[in-house]
């Protein structure tokens, strides 16, 4: 069970430093007619990861969590879990999902369409609900926006030979602006307070015997100069955080 241990804590490591967005889109569903709501494909929330694994990973994995007492009692035979991890503000919740909960959401994460995401959810529970489905993973931030599916078999950009595709009729471009061009208008951008107190969250550490310690993280909000004097905490209820000063600022994307 180490293996899938290590992935649910990496998948939490990964929804901690995945980047913010816009608030959700799905009120917009409302406007959609009906005879397209099979065709709609979701996107969900950058930080959010999908498991699953024979073992009772979610139980061997709070066990060995700080301020465990450590006496806790796993059945390795109680069977395996589904889980969705996913951060909500500062927080990194693990949710379990049943089969078919999980299927749909596996689905909708690579891309297909509502209506396939219902086939695969349908073919691990008859009585699927996916009213409720919707309804839960929208409020509760699994669900961040959606697309309508213009083409069952839409042409891709090609990076090796640098040409990606614009407009419905598949018109083919020498280079890859179509795609950037979409990026840029489709993908939110990070939701970031320029203006309040640094919070800068280090994802990574190193060490130069010329420089002394370096992190590696992103900003989530401030920001940051040579000669500044920060904070440094070990989590937000840190009772000591220690004073230190930024020595250089190096900016990578």
């Amino acid at each position: 069970y180490l293996p899938d241990v290590a992935r649910l804590e990496w998948a939490v490591h990964q929804a901690f430093q995945a980047i913010d967005v816009a608030p959700p889109q799905i009120v917009r569903l409302a406007e959609v007619p009906p005879e397209s709501l099979a065709a709609l494909r979701f996107t969900l929330h950058p930080s959010a990861g999908l498991l699953a694994s024979p073992w009772p990973i979610l139980a061997i994995w709070r066990a060995n969590q700080p301020g465990c007492d450590g006496n806790a009692s796993i059945d390795l035979d109680s069977g395996g879990v589904r889980l969705l991890v996913l951060r909500r503000g500062l927080d990194v919740d693990i949710e379990p999902l049943d089969a078919a909960e999980h299927a749909a959401l596996v689905a909708l994460a690579a891309h297909a369409t509502l209506a396939e995401a219902l086939d695969a959810a349908q073919a691990r529970d008859g009585d699927f609900d996916l009213g409720a489905f919707l309804q839960r993973h929208a409020a509760g931030g699994t669900l961040v926006d959606f697309t309508l599916a213009l083409s069952p078999n839409p042409s891709p950009a090609k990076a090796g030979e640098g040409s990606a595709v614009a407009g419905k009729a598949g018109e083919n471009q020498p280079d890859m602006r179509p795609l950037f061009e979409a990026i840029l208008k489709h993908v939110p951008p990070p939701v970031v307070d320029a203006e309040g107190p640094l919070q800068l969250r280090i994802c990574s550490l190193d060490y130069s015997s010329f420089v002394g310690r370096i992190g590696i993280g992103r900003i989530t909000r401030g920001k940051i100069g040579p000669l500044q004097n920060v904070l440094v905490m070990k989590g937000p209820d840190d009772p000591a955080p220690i004073k230190a000063r930024v020595n250089q600022v190096q900016v990578f994307h």
